[in-house]
């Protein structure tokens, strides 16, 4: 049962988040790293960083595939094997 392995100090958070969750009717699914371009590099990008930042544009390291996602273009990535 899912509530043995949840810690004892998060199970009622737990529990209230089931309830919420119980009385929604919506599906999950899973996007790959290549299929978010922009949250792939700002992961890495927080990885890297040693204080917690904030910024008020975007960086530049995600203006282009931000200018794609924004375009509704998609993004490949090209593996040689």
């Amino acid at each position: 049962m899912l509530l043995k392995k949840i810690p004892w100090r998060l199970r009622n958070r737990s529990n209230n988040c089931m309830r919420i969750i119980s009385s929604m009717n919506f599906l999950a699914t899973q996007v790959y790293r290549e299929g978010n371009r922009v949250a792939d590099t700002l992961t890495n990008l927080g990885l890297s960083l040693v204080h917690p930042t904030v910024w008020l544009f975007p960086p530049n390291c995600i203006l282009a595939s931000l200018a794609l996602s924004k375009s509704g273009m998609p993004n490949f990535s090209l593996v040689s094997y």
